[in-house]
This record gives structure tokens, C-alpha cells and sequence, in this order.
């Protein structure tokens, strides 16, 4: 999944700021990159599956479609993790 940063934090807007999602998803702009492990999954698929996809956008809607998928497949693999990280 690829987007720019203001596509990204147009993403995250959709969560609630005060939880530990935003929290979490917020610390790539801050840090440069986040890892989510097994322990992560729940909390962010319940976080991202309340959002309204009615106040998103197209790329936001894709966005937490792909994410969802891909936490899904961690749950299924736990072995697995993901790093979102900036490009070029």
C-alpha cells in the first residue's frame, strides 16, 4: 500500500485522537516508521473498522481496506509483522 504523508494523516484523521490506535498509527510521523506486531491486531482492526467509511475519502477507504486485509492475514501467520515506513 502506498500514499503520500498528507493522504496518510487524512487516514488516520478517522480515528479517534485521544485512543491508542491514533496514538500508535501517529507515531510513523513522529519516528519515521512503526512495526506492528500480533499484539497490535485487535486494538487496530476494531479502531479502523468504527470509522465511518462515509467520512472518508476513495484513498481512505482503500487505505483501511488494505489495512484490515493485512492485519488479517498477521493474525493468521503470527509470525508475521508489518513495518510501515516512508519512501522516497
Amino acid at each position: 500500500m502506498k500514499c503520500s504523508g498528507y493522504e496518510y494523516l487524512e487516514w488516520i484523521s478517522g480515528l479517534d485522537q485521544s485512543g491508542e490506535a491514533f496514538r500508535k498509527m501517529k507515531g510513523f510521523l513522529v519516528f519515521g516508521e512503526i512495526t506492528i506486531y500480533s499484539e497490535h491486531l485487535n486494538m487496530l482492526a476494531l479502531a479502523f473498522d468504527r470509522i465511518d467509511s462515509r467520512t472518508q475519502d476513495e484513498k481512505s477507504q482503500q487505505l483501511t481496506s488494505g489495512f484490515i486485509d493485512a492485519l488479517g492475514a498477521i493474525h493468521r501467520e503470527p509470525t508475521m509483522g508489518m513495518m510501515i515506513r516512508g519512501g522516497r
